[in-house]
């Protein structure tokens, strides 16, 4: 989304507000939506009501050990490993995280996504988008 104002162009995307989340019936309002700005990449995140994480990436073909990499603003990242078969659809399961992934993605905002197995997509967050996970955690971790 942008505006165009005497000639200027200016991108709106960081600046749109997202509904919170909150769960609808058995699933989470929505999802986590990332695109690249400089290819066709792309990664979507459906976390479920079970703490587990879906997600679909522009790699195509993905193998069990394919790794989800989620960059945090402070410079760190946090690594889950997929434990799906191979597959031509893109599709990766992930368990869920562990208390110190969950305490860490509570008090820190992400940067960047990353899908990793023989080839790599990378995907960074808007601003907009960037408390997700922030806000995930406290819907699933209430504690």
């Amino acid at each position: 989304s942008f505006y165009v104002k005497d000639d200027k162009i200016t991108d709106l995307e960081d600046q749109i507000r997202l509904d919170s989340l909150k769960f609808d019936g058995e699933n989470i309002n929505r999802k986590l939506s990332l695109y690249s700005k400089y290819d066709d990449s792309a990664i979507d995140i459906l976390p479920t009501k079970g703490k587990d994480y879906i997600v679909f990436s522009s790699l195509n073909c993905v193998d069990e050990g394919t790794w989800l990499l989620i960059g945090l603003e402070n410079g760190e990242e946090i690594k889950l490993v997929s434990w799906n078969d191979f597959n031509c659809d893109g599709k990766s399961y992930f368990n869920s995280l562990n208390n110190k992934q969950v305490q860490k993605l509570k008090e820190v905002k992400i940067k960047s996504i990353s899908i990793v197995d023989k080839k790599s997509v990378t995907c960074m967050v808007p601003k907009n988008e960037s408390d997700y996970f922030m806000q995930l955690m406290k819907l699933l971790y209430k504690n």
